[in-house]
């Protein structure tokens, strides 16, 4: 295992201590935060106060902006007919540009939350190159009879319960399944070659939780064959794409923290942060966190808070910084090629190439970016170990 490659980026100081900022990315650092405020604080007595009031607002606006969403879906859904996963595709993007407007009026401080041209072309642009793929993929599967879920639920199934049983169960183990599926992918590097261009944006906000992978869908629904047993196919699509929809929204910095109970049982924008952080690989979970809880894959971001700044209240950001770093190890080449999604499925295959012998290629296909470090026991909150693939792999010099 080689030792942990630390870079400028993961060295982290606590909040006030030299440039907790942009700066620690590797890109330049914002103007100091009085530069970003009104002179006149006079309202609200100090900067601080100011910071805390404004992330407050925005967060509450953020919030109210998601339920208004909520109901829009359910009336295009109504409208047209459309499944659940259609009708969100206008509110993914009426969400983006009211995460946008609400950034801008209250002066939101967060860099890694900011949005940037390129990365929300990449971001879209992924997210229609993904459901392009489900649609031949799925083409596919129906054309040559591959329907491994449903032979399996018409010969084995005996389904559980009426409609609405279903329904509910689907909505537990379909989210059960996808946490297998994706903690495999950040585990697994053949995994996590297509997933990790979900987490190659430094930023974290609405338009990155529309970066998937077309290839993940070739090999998700592995995952799901157990469920075939008592749940039918029609309640597990149903449960799918409702988890999808869900998990859209815990992608945004303006929503600091929601109520504790639902901090303990659902996955949270707090939560999804703590998973987008380049350095760990924790918090697998798409609609309960609690699958986290009982596999060890938790981490809450108030302990990250506390083992990379050393504490800090979570729902203010007077650093002007986030507590995760966004991103992954692998530094983006230029968007065409995150563009296509190439870029880390190229550097495995490459990989692969220059590994000697059957032990080194298995490492290269099974050690994925979070192999170590989702469920690491080490004392301090860091992994022992997060490095890019070609700096994990040693290589012959023949």
């Amino acid at each position: 295992m080689a030792t942990a490659m630390v870079t400028e980026l993961e060295r982290r100081v606590p909040a006030g201590v030299g440039s907790g900022t942009a700066a620690s990315r590797g890109g330049p650092g914002p103007k100091s935060d009085d530069a970003a405020l009104p002179r006149d604080k006079s309202v609200f007595g100090s900067t601080d106060a100011y910071i805390g009031k404004k992330d407050e607002l925005a967060q509450k606006a953020m919030i109210v902006a998601v339920l208004v969403a909520f109901q829009l879906l359910l009336l295009i859904q109504k409208l047209t007919g459309l499944g659940p996963l259609f009708s969100a595709m206008p509110v993914f993007l009426f969400l983006i540009a009211v995460e946008f407007v609400i950034q801008r009026l209250s002066q939101y401080h967060s860099v890694g939350a900011g949005y940037t041209v390129a990365g929300l072309i990449c971001s879209v642009s992924a997210g229609v190159i993904q459901q392009i793929g489900g649609v031949l993929v799925k083409k596919a599967v129906i054309t040559f009879g591959l329907m491994p879920y449903e032979y399996l639920f018409e010969k084995f199934g005996a389904p559980l319960g009426g409609h609405n049983t279903q329904l509910v169960l689907a909505l537990v183990f379909q989210d059960l399944g996808y946490y297998w599926a994706h903690r495999c992918y950040h585990q697994v590097q053949l995994g996590w070659m297509f997933h990790a261009i979900h987490h190659n944006n430094d930023h974290y906000n609405f338009a990155v939780a529309l970066r998937q992978s077309w290839g993940n869908n070739m090999t998700s629904w592995v995952f799901y064959l157990p469920l075939a047993l008592f749940i039918n196919p029609e309640a597990l699509r149903w449960a799918a794409e409702w988890n999808l929809i869900y998990q859209y929204w815990v992608h945004t910095c303006l929503v600091r923290k929601t109520p504790a109970w639902f901090e303990y049982v659902f996955s949270t924008p707090s939560h999804h942060r703590v998973h987008h952080d380049r350095r760990l690989h924790k918090n697998f979970g798409g609609l309960f966190i609690i699958w986290d809880r009982m596999f060890g894959t938790f981490l809450s971001e108030v302990k990250l808070a506390e083992g990379v700044r050393g504490g800090g209240d979570l729902t203010r950001l007077d650093d002007g910084e986030e507590v995760s770093v966004f991103g992954t190890m692998l530094n983006q080449e230029n968007y065409l090629v995150d563009l296509f999604q190439l870029q880390h499925p190229i550097q495995t295959a490459r990989s692969l190439y220059k590994a000697k012998g059957l032990r080194q290629k298995l490492k290269v296909a099974l050690e994925g970016a979070g192999f170590y470090s989702a469920v690491h026991k080490d004392r301090g909150i860091m992994p022992r170990a997060s490095v890019p693939l070609n700096r994990r792999i040693r290589f012959s010099s023949r």
